[in-house]
């Protein structure tokens, strides 16, 4: 059973932004260790993270032409769930990343995007650096032993709802991996085939056991 009231996050960095990876690690760190709702904890999270995100990277020496990309910030997407022992969970998401349930019968639920044709180049983002947070989407629902819960970067998340989409269990699939090494050669088969968009990919799978 699920105890103590987990939470989970996930972060993805613009590439092309300043210290985005840092941005996105404080994201998910300040998420997770929040006791508080889900909508509150990233509230939070940002709160917190931008003071750490400035500390940090205001305190570098970087040469002139980073000077301007720092100045404008790094950028991140943030999805986090939060569970109870009475068998609910509470998702909220900024961005494209994406959070999946799977029961007995399937796809039980997908949030925030469940079209394949709604991942676009530019997704809303958190900026370490304004206090704005566009596109705040929350959603909940209830969890069972058996239960099969992942949490994807776009490219996975795009690709796994097409797979079910056309009527594939691309969960089976993904928990069929021994190790992170098959993993990680299957990756590079998808994005040779043209399947998956070549970029970064991180899956996170929990599932539940009695």
């Amino acid at each position: 059973m699920l105890t103590r009231n987990p939470s989970i996050a996930i972060s993805d960095g613009a590439t092309e932004s300043s210290f985005a990876s840092l941005w996105a690690s404080l994201l998910v760190a300040a998420f997770v260790n929040s006791s508080a709702a889900p909508e509150q904890r990233l509230s939070s999270a940002v709160r917190k993270g931008r003071r750490v995100w400035r500390r940090i990277v205001d305190s570098k020496s970087l040469p002139w032409y980073a000077e301007e990309k720092r100045r404008i910030g790094a950028f991140a997407t943030l999805l986090g769930t939060c569970f109870t022992e009475q068998g609910v969970w509470g998702s909220v998401a900024i961005g494209d990343s994406c959070f999946f349930r799977i029961d007995s019968s399937g796809m039980a639920d997908c949030f925030p995007i469940d079209d394949e044709n709604a991942f676009g180049s530019t997704p809303p983002l958190i900026c370490s650096r304004n206090t704005e947070l566009r596109s705040l989407r929350t959603s909940k629902g209830t969890w069972a032993v058996g239960d099969l819960f992942f949490w994807m970067t776009d490219a996975a998340a795009k690709w796994f709802i097409h797979q079910a989409r056309v009527g594939l269990r691309p969960w089976e699939l993904i928990a069929s991996f021994p190790d992170s090494a098959a993993f990680e050669s299957w990756l590079a088969s998808t994005r040779v085939n043209g399947s998956m968009h070549n970029d970064d990919v991180t899956i996170l799978m929990l599932k539940v056991n009695g």
